[in-house]
């Protein structure tokens, strides 16, 4: 259980120069917002900075709130933090008070937990890295969890265009808005080749299993390691548990690496394997994810699907993508003795091209379904 113990703001406001320049009438306006909104002022600390600029820090009963100016850059910084309430509304007040022509802001939660150092970004710095250098942001009309797993960080948001989202360690997993993209991509090959027999590895959110079972598989195992992040994902994503609760679903709690080691020992087989890991097997490294992990995998199963990330260079992003892609993973995998093949697909929520494959095994023969996907894009999660 994660208890909110503090919640900060930090802000750049751009102001009209006049307020800027004046700290006598920003102290003012600081003191009746705080007043206005229920904070008691405990003590109040100013230094002016020559030639011009000052620092002011408030000392409530709640915890501090800084401000600092430069009057020369007609801006002013921000720094609220306030115990077992919100301060948005203070910040707002603020805002107005202060006759702001611009903002900039994050807010953050430091919740009460096992983790003493982890800090929740509401508000503010959820985020996904499209290259170097370019990321999307996202900002968050309600924080529905912040807290941390023994493997991760996980957060929930409600994004009014997005839908609710899912972050793990900060970096986005999928959105209501455009998850069926990602499901799409990372299973109609199997379907299409009449998979009866699937194993996701990864995947306790039941995203790509929900996508799975539309068409009607026989049997669904998923291998998932974060048994508290499921719990979560279930109480928040109703969809999740609907799908987990499905005869044809079998999760099981367990390290992906180990799993598929124990599955190959054991002689059994998979039609399919779907790679819907975060960045491969927790706590393995690059040359461990090829020379064991991915060994393994291709031991109990003729086909492959995955998520690849991009190139991290903006200028390559689309005349090479392709290319740059398959060369992460296309000669281990026909080292294997599989044949790889890339493509890409646009996110829009993601702000970025996408790389998905698969890799079945050099003369393998599977039956084919020609039957089209039905699944309609856009469905609610």
């Amino acid at each position: 259980m994660t208890i909110d113990a503090s919640e900060s703001i930090i802000a750049e406001l751009s102001l009209p120069s006049t307020w800027a320049k004046d700290s006598n009438r920003l102290d003012m306006e600081v003191r009746r917002a705080l007043k206005a909104e229920g904070y008691t002022v405990v003590r109040v600390l100013r230094h002016n900075f020559k030639p011009y600029g000052s620092t002011t820090v408030y000392i409530i009963g709640q915890s501090h709130l800084a401000i600092h100016t430069y009057p020369e850059h007609s801006r002013v910084s921000l720094d609220i933090t306030v115990c077992q309430r919100d301060p948005l509304p203070l910040y707002h007040h603020l805002v107005k008070a202060f006759h702001a022509t611009g903002q900039e802001y994050y807010q953050f939660v430091r919740p009460i937990s096992t983790d003493s150092t982890s800090i929740v970004p509401k508000g503010g710095p959820y985020r996904y890295r499209v290259a170097d250098g370019i990321t999307t942001f996202y900002d968050a009309e309600k924080v529905l969890f912040g807290g941390r797993t023994t493997f991760q960080r996980v957060d929930i948001i409600y994004n009014p265009r997005i839908g609710r989202a899912l972050f793990l360690d900060g970096l986005l997993q999928f959105c209501e808005a455009d998850v069926d993209s990602y499901g799409k991509n990372m299973t109609d090959h199997i379907m299409k080749r009449g998979c009866d027999n699937i194993l996701v590895l990864g995947g306790g959110d039941g995203q790509v299993a929900r996508y799975l079972l539309d068409h009607s598989p026989a049997r669904v195992v998923i291998a998932e390691i974060d048994s508290q992040a499921v719990k979560i994902y279930e109480h928040y994503f109703p969809g999740v548990s609907k799908t987990l609760k499905d005869n044809r679903v079998k999760l099981v709690i367990a390290d992906a690496c180990e799993f598929v080691k124990k599955k190959a020992g054991s002689g059994e087989t998979f039609d399919a394997v779907v790679l819907d890991l975060t960045y491969g097997p927790i706590g393995m490294n690059e040359d461990e994810y090829y020379q064991d992990f991915l060994v393994a995998v291709t031991r109990i199963t003729p086909l492959i699907t995955f998520f690849v990330e991009g190139p991290r260079e903006p200028r390559k992003l689309i005349s090479q993508a392709v290319p740059l892609a398959e060369s992460r993973l296309a000669s281990r995998f026909r080292e294997l003795g599989f044949r790889p093949v890339f493509h890409t697909a646009v996110h829009p929520v993601w702000g970025s091209i996408q790389f998905f494959g698969y890799a079945e095994r050099m003369n393998h023969r599977a039956r084919v379904n020609s039957e089209p996907s039905q699944r309609i894009v856009g469905t609610h999660i």
